[in-house]
This record gives structure tokens, C-alpha cells and sequence, in this order.
């Protein structure tokens, strides 16, 4: 798959911020970043789990507030 861009990441992540520390996007949320970035449900989906795979429950928050663009 490829990489997102940078503003999609930030949108996405911005979005999930209020759903730690699940980190599981709601149905509102995936039509909400769909319209914004194009991205279809399984990209959205997929990028969620990897996320959460990559992050624990503990790292999220910070991982979500620290975004900085230019290290994606």
C-alpha cells in the first residue's frame, strides 16, 4: 500500500485523537476523512489497524497530539 500524504495522515489523526485509547473510528468518522481525503473505507480501516499494531494503548495519545508532518 502505499504511503498517504501528509494531510491525510494529519486529518486521519486529528480524527482518531478523540477515540484514544481505543483508537477505533466510528462509522461518522470514516464518511467524515472518506469526503475530506478520498481515501475509501478499507484504506481507512487498514491504516487504523496498523496504527493501533504499532502503538500501545499507553503511546497513543502522544503519538496523536506529537504529529508532525515532515517525519511522516
Amino acid at each position: 500500500m502505499p504511503r498517504f500524504l501528509n494531510a491525510h495522515v494529519a486529518f486521519i489523526k486529528r480524527t482518531m485523537l478523540p477515540r484514544v485509547p481505543a483508537c477505533l473510528f466510528s462509522k461518522e468518522d470514516i464518511e467524515l476523512i472518506t469526503a475530506e481525503t478520498g481515501l475509501d473505507d478499507a484504506q481507512i480501516q487498514q491504516w487504523g489497524k496498523h496504527f493501533r499494531l504499532r502503538y500501545t494503548p499507553e503511546e497513543r495519545e502522544k503519538v496523536l497530539r506529537d504529529y508532525n508532518p515532515e517525519q511522516v
